[in-house]
């Protein structure tokens, strides 16, 4: 019944506001302190972030893949081509085509 719906949204509503009324708000969001526990191993050092350089690398260094890159670049780029093909060559359903097709039957019989 609408009725009823309206009215357990109502009560809802007051429950919910009762609160926030006698000025009673909740606790602001505070980040986890620790930090957990990394799976891969850092090699990094505080020397590393002082350097200048972005991401703490030489730029006159050649830079060393990680293990995830190249099995992300080769799937992207492999998603990236079958998208292409598959798209190039994906039936056209559009309402326009279908009449084109339509009239040209229609003019050969």
């Amino acid at each position: 019944d609408k009725c009823t719906s309206i009215a357990m949204a109502g009560r809802l509503l007051a429950k919910c506001a009762r609160p926030l009324a006698a000025g009673v708000r909740p606790a602001p969001f505070q980040a986890p302190t620790k930090r957990a526990a990394s799976t891969t191993e850092d090699h990094r050092t505080e020397e590393d972030f002082k350097n200048g350089w972005k991401f703490g690398e030489d730029p006159s260094k050649p830079r060393k893949w990680e293990a995830w890159e190249a099995p992300w670049y080769t799937a992207f780029g492999g998603a990236f081509i079958v998208l292409y093909v598959g798209f190039a060559y994906k039936p056209k359903t559009s309402i326009k085509v279908w009449a084109m097709d339509r009239v040209r039957e229609e003019k050969e019989r």
